[in-house]
């Protein structure tokens, strides 16, 4: 794929540059976009969707600072995954599955993810990156810090408070009895 990829980019130095940041990125982005789709293929999909993005917006990536280029990098996958998990959502009769008496746990193990994929997507940007780079790409606060161009305390802190306002909003979808 990557040598598609060269094929798109106009000079040499552009095709080094971003063979480098496929070799790089390429197995971080696709274990983002799993953490969402939690399928290879659309996984798979969604990685290259993202590349074609960057491909597409190269000059102004390549602008960019260099510690910002990451966090570029996996926002255009998470907003590629979202899209992808919307699409899916669409075309699967999720609601009655989940009404089937005879569903498994497995089923209902899906649809906890479904809820916490819904919880996370709904967190404000500010939040849900920091949760995103610390669990989904198993960075330290430090370098969460350096991507997203705060401190490591402040990175700690937003992961934290990413956590209790995503058990807040999970608490909200949990159906009310009584």
């Amino acid at each position: 794929m990557l040598s598609f990829y060269l094929q798109l980019m106009d000079s040499e130095d552009d095709r080094v540059f971003f063979a480098a940041l496929y070799e790089t990125y390429q197995q971080k982005l696709y274990r983002l976009a799993y953490h969402y789709l939690n399928d290879p293929a659309l996984a798979e999909e969604c990685v290259n969707d993202a590349f074609l993005e960057l491909i597409r917006c190269f000059e102004t990536f390549c602008h960019l600072p260099k510690e910002k280029q990451p966090y570029y990098l996996y926002t255009i996958t998470e907003r590629c995954a979202f899209k992808k998990f919307h699409q899916e959502k669409k075309q699967t009769d999720l609601p009655l599955r989940l009404c089937d008496p005879q569903a498994t746990d497995g089923m209902a193990a899906q649809a906890e993810q479904l809820d916490l994929r819904r919880a996370i997507a709904r967190l404000p940007d500010r939040y849900r990156h920091p949760l995103l780079l610390r669990y989904a790409q198993d960075q330290t606060f430090e370098e969460i810090a350096a991507v997203l161009q705060i401190s490591a305390a402040t990175a700690r802190q937003r992961v934290k408070r990413a956590k209790e306002k995503l058990a807040a909003l999970l608490q909200e979808e949990v159906p009310q009895h009584g």
